[in-house]
């Protein structure tokens, strides 16, 4: 019997989450919700059609779970990592730009891995999405990747959504703004540099590709590819955008570089002149991409937008569990 602890459970990507796992019913038996967030402890909510109720984590807690997923800043469940029992792998949903947690895994790259480690993490979003579109671009051996990557409020959860909302109400009101909360002051219809930096998007991207296809299908490895970075915070309410600037060692062409992303099954490539954007991503389990745009001899630019509570999230997330299984049968 498959025994699940989701830890936070009511934040956006584990919702997510648990909306997919009642979908796949035969990867677990049981499931705690967990929390230590006092205003999350008591929750009512629902699995498989019934009634559950969110419990404060005490030293039993994880007695018996096979598989834990850990939502939220690292601050509220970083000390129960290294308490876990034995026998229990944890999963860290990452959206975190300047830490990374355990051995970052994408599915359909390297997670074969997932029995290397008993602390697993399911990078930061656009960690997974960048991957999916270098993946195929290997044979042309990149060179050089520059990335703005545009993220949205519902990165913050529930109340970084309200509090977006707030601010574009008091905007439209000709009202002053209220005192800074989780997202800068004066975010509604405004856009900014994130804090924290790159290291938390590129360095698990690297560790990521180093161990997946990329390393063997290209000349070049992931640690060779110069990264450079720029996280903005945008207002836009749910769903990313990046926008890539690619040098290719090997030039193939416009219709041979369309035909290896369009050939990516996690990649949708849509070549018609129309708008794609986040909001267009909105509940797709594929990324976006539009048509590849020349920037002279082996560059080009991309874009691109997905949804980080699908593919960005709880996708990856059951198919760690989904990874995990075998090893679990029997329990």
């Amino acid at each position: 019997m498959t025994h699940i602890a989701i830890v936070h459970p009511t934040h956006l990507v584990a919702a997510e989450l648990r909306e997919t796992l009642d979908r796949r019913r035969e990867l677990w038996q049981k499931l705690d919700l967990l929390s230590t967030l006092e205003q999350e402890i008591g929750t009512l909510t629902e699995t498989r059609g019934e009634a559950a109720v969110v419990a404060a984590i005490d030293e039993s807690s994880f007695d018996g779970v096979d598989v834990a997923f850990f939502f939220g800043p690292a601050s509220t469940y970083r000390s129960l990592l290294t308490e876990l029992p034995a026998t229990t792998t944890a999963i860290v949903m990452s959206e975190s730009t300047d830490e990374t947690h355990g051995l970052p895994v994408v599915a359909g790259l390297n997670v074969e891995q997932v029995g290397e480690s008993s602390t697993l993490s399911s990078p930061h979003p656009a960690v997974i999405a960048l991957a999916y579109l270098l993946t195929p671009l290997a044979p042309f051996n990149p060179r050089r990747l520059s990335i703005t990557v545009h993220q949205p409020a519902s990165l913050f959860g529930n109340e970084g959504l309200d509090e977006l909302l707030e601010q574009t109400r008091r905007m439209l009101s000709f009202q002053s703004s209220k005192e800074e909360g989780v997202l800068p002051q004066g975010l509604a219809f405004n856009i900014f540099e994130a804090p924290g930096g790159c290291a938390g998007i590129v360095d698990p991207l690297k560790s990521t590709l180093t161990a997946s296809a990329f390393e063997s299908q290209a000349s070049r490895s992931a640690k060779e590819l110069d990264i450079t970075c720029q996280v903005l915070q945008t207002s836009v309410f749910h769903g990313f955008g990046l926008s890539l600037h690619l040098e290719l060692e090997t030039d193939p062409g416009f219709d041979p570089l369309c035909a290896a992303l369009d050939a990516d099954p996690h990649l949708d490539l849509d070549t018609h002149p129309h708008r794609l954007g986040p909001k267009e991503s909105v509940a797709k389990e594929v990324i976006l991409v539009g048509s590849p745009k020349p920037a002279g001899q082996g560059r080009y630019t991309l874009w691109a937008a997905f949804d980080n509570l699908t593919v960005g999230g709880a996708m990856n997330a059951v198919s760690l569990l989904e990874a995990l299984a075998p090893g679990l049968e029997g329990h």
